[in-house]
């Protein structure tokens, strides 16, 4: 009986580890990132972009990640848009991660460069 049980837990360690590790899409620190020509200590609403391992957020914009395609230190991210409650449509961002706290994001809205300044906004 101790046996079942062990192999129990242990399978649904496995599978919940599993899950944890697959929300992570890309190689980034979460938290939020602010636009690199901004002091982290000034950033707003309008200058940040979160990160929470299955989710790219603006102020806006609830970006759900559905797919990446890396290339290089690019990533081609698929994004599934909430726009304040409503469907946005789907977008895709061109991502290049220099390392995990810095990023430079391509949209159809222009290019961004960010750098992680925080766990939460402050």
């Amino acid at each position: 009986m101790l046996s079942v049980r062990f192999f129990q837990h242990t399978f649904v360690f496995v599978l919940l580890s599993d899950i944890a590790v697959a929300a992570d899409f890309l190689p980034l620190s979460h938290g939020i990132f602010v636009e690199s020509s901004v002091a982290c200590t000034s950033a707003s609403n309008a200058t940040a972009l979160s990160y929470w391992g299955d989710e790219l957020n603006s102020s806006k914009v609830i970006g759900t990640i559905v797919k990446v395609k890396m290339t290089g230190e690019s990533y081609r991210v698929a994004l599934d848009l909430n726009i304040q409650g409503e469907s946005g449509g789907k977008e895709d961002w061109t991502i290049v991660i220099k390392d995990p706290r810095h990023m430079t994001v391509t949209s159809a809205y222009g290019t961004s460069s960010y750098r992680w300044c925080y766990h939460r906004m402050p």
